[in-house]
């Protein structure tokens, strides 16, 4: 996955993932043995080994991303954070990958684009802010660039990421997917890379919130309170209430959930 060019904590996912042995071994196994290759006891082995690697892949897999991170805060493994031109160390060329311009007056860097990330970075672009992506997914970067943005592929989580992406001369650092692993250690990176930028976090549950804004967020989106809200405005004017009784309510509502 390397050699491909791909970050390497994506490549260490992908290796811990498949360090297992899987089913195929038994097979050709069994195979080797009605084909005199292997033993009769080859079986026993294969069986003790699998067993083995089966139980230590959930824990290669829950130390793949901090020994990816580490390899990136290693002077040697900086090249290997972002995504490169295959087989090569040559970072990738500004009409895919790389650094991005910092030409613009103003900029934002999205993390995720997903139909969120989709609507506030075509708000952004049509109020004069250029947004910069930075996704995991391969194949989102290319209808990325189709919608004419700037793409960064890579882990947000790593600074040289956020390097990339142009954290350190943009006004705003927009998480905009609720599923983003990390979130408190991406807004202290963009606090320390650029101090004075807006961070705006998008979370799941409301118990986030709380967590988030003292690492760092500005503003948080909790999707439990926002559903709640919503719900509640549709109740009430279902029943008849008036505007000024639905804003009454959603103000006590937001003060409740959002203390």
């Amino acid at each position: 996955i390397l050699v491909l060019g791909y970050p390497i904590p994506m490549a260490m996912k992908i290796a811990m993932s498949l360090s297992q042995i899987g089913e195929f071994s038994f097979i050709l196994t069994n195979l080797g043995i009605q084909l005199d290759i292997l033993p009769k006891g080859a079986i026993h082995v294969l069986v003790a080994v699998s067993i083995v690697s089966i139980s230590l892949a959930p824990v290669m897999q829950f130390f793949a991303e901090p020994l990816a991170k580490q390899i990136c805060r290693m002077r040697w493994g900086r090249d290997l954070a972002t995504m490169r031109k295959p087989f090569t160390m040559s970072k990738m060329t500004e009409n895919s990958t790389s650094i991005v311009s910092v030409e613009a007056e103003y900029r934002a860097v999205i993390v995720g684009f997903g139909p969120v990330g989709q609507t506030v970075a075509r708000l952004l672009h049509e109020n004069g802010i250029v947004p910069t992506i930075v996704e995991l997914n391969h194949e989102t970067i290319a209808a990325i660039r189709e919608c004419g943005y700037s793409a960064v592929l890579g882990d947000a989580s790593i600074p040289e990421t956020l390097s990339h992406a142009g954290i350190q001369h943009s006004v705003s650092l927009i998480l905009s997917a609720s599923t983003i692993r990390n979130a408190q250690e991406i807004i202290r990176f963009a606090r320390f890379l650029n101090p004075q930028i807006k961070v705006i976090v998008r979370s799941i549950y409301l118990k986030e919130r709380k967590s988030l804004l003292e690492c760092g967020a500005d503003t948080v989106f909790a999707g439990e309170g926002e559903v709640a809200l919503a719900m509640a405005e549709f109740i009430l004017r279902d029943l008849g209430a008036t505007a000024e009784q639905i804003d009454r309510e959603r103000g006590k509502m937001r003060s409740d959930l959002f203390a």
